[in-house]
């Protein structure tokens, strides 16, 4: 029997190729010591990286379903083609995802400009940074987007199925390998992985002895978000962008005004539920007036993702309504909570 061994396929960074820094304010976001973003996604695909070389491409696709499950309103889920397409795209000479020649693995920055070009599912992103790879720095990263792009080299004591990586001397090199990061703990010191369909944690020796690069990508969820507006300097990272690429940075448009009461922006790790459902005929009420708005219509309940508390009693959701969306009141007591 053939032991099963997945692919690593990260090719080193091009000395001097230029490329944006993240701009923070130096303001860390408040945040719990052990942040875990992957609570809410039970299982992870392998992408194609079972079989190709394509564990960059894999783990951006694992970055976007991860920000759009918390701050979007459905997951975007990539699916193995759609990783082979972009991994294709990155790669030079270019891999053929019908015979899978030219399988050789890409540099990540290759990768994160492939994805600014075409995007992936239908989405591409604002922007891509680096980030420095000191422990503050890495938490911090993680807290104001939620995700991070983790560019290691593996040894044979961090080879499938390992769930711990630390740094082992004499171990001896495989390669390079391109993960998605996506929670931290103080206690012990471990930064979590998404690598081959499964979560391992890496150690604060494996960090300092085998991280290369850290990227985040910067989505147009994340601009709403309280932790990307305290601690991003917007002006500094457009600026920077403009002087790279000559364009000025997409910001998105700001989000509608906040619920009288509520929070203006909820920390990605403080939302809860993944979503309601709103039944036939609930009444919804004006976020300014508390006057009713509308009884929602329709033969079958309604999903609204990523409902926040008001108070005690009351969610806020965003409701699309004759082709508007409006933000709207509901009562907790009228909907049920899925998780």
């Amino acid at each position: 029997m053939t032991e099963f061994k997945p692919k690593l396929g990260l090719l080193p960074p091009i000395p001097g190729r230029p490329r944006l820094s993240l701009a923070l304010t130096g303001v860390v976001p408040t945040h719990p010591t052990a942040f875990n973003a992957f609570s809410k996604i039970p299982s992870w695909p392998m992408d194609g990286n079972d079989q190709y070389g394509d564990c960059v491409l894999a783990a951006i696709a694992h970055n976007l379903t991860l920000v759009t499950t918390w701050l979007g309103s459905a997951p975007v889920v990539p699916t193995t083609a759609q990783c082979l397409t972009l991994y294709s795209q990155s790669s030079n000479p270019p891999f053929d995802p019908v015979t899978g020649a030219n399988d050789y693995g890409t540099v990540a920055q290759f990768a994160l400009e492939a994805l600014a070009q075409h995007g992936i599912a239908g989405r591409k992103p604002v922007a891509f940074a680096t980030v420095p790879n000191d422990l503050e720095s890495l938490r911090a990263a993680t807290a104001i987007f939620g995700s991070v792009l983790f560019m290691v080299t593996i040894d044979a004591a961090q080879e499938y199925p390992a769930r711990l990586w630390d740094s082992v001397p004499g171990s001896s090199y495989v390669g390079g390998h391109g993960v998605m990061g996506g929670r931290y703990s103080e206690a012990p010191d471990r930064m979590g992985l998404v690598t081959w369909g499964y979560i391992a944690d890496m150690t604060d020796a494996f960090i300092a002895s085998q991280l290369g690069e850290t990227w985040v990508v910067i989505w147009p969820e994340h601009f709403g978000t309280k932790a990307f507006q305290q601690g991003v300097d917007l002006a500094t990272l457009a600026a920077d962008y403009k002087a790279l690429t000559g364009r000025t940075l997409p910001v998105p448009p700001p989000p509608p005004p906040p619920i009288p009461g509520g929070p203006d922006v909820v920390p990605m790790y403080d939302i809860k539920p993944r979503y309601v459902l709103i039944p036939v005929g609930t009444p919804l009420f004006s976020p300014d007036t508390n006057k009713l708005v509308v009884n929602l219509g329709g033969t079958k309940a309604a999903r609204v993702y990523s409902p926040f508390a008001i108070n005690s009693s009351q969610y806020g959701v965003r409701v699309s309504t004759g082709g508007v969306t409006q933000l709207l009141r509901v009562a907790k007591s009228a909907v049920k909570v899925v998780l």
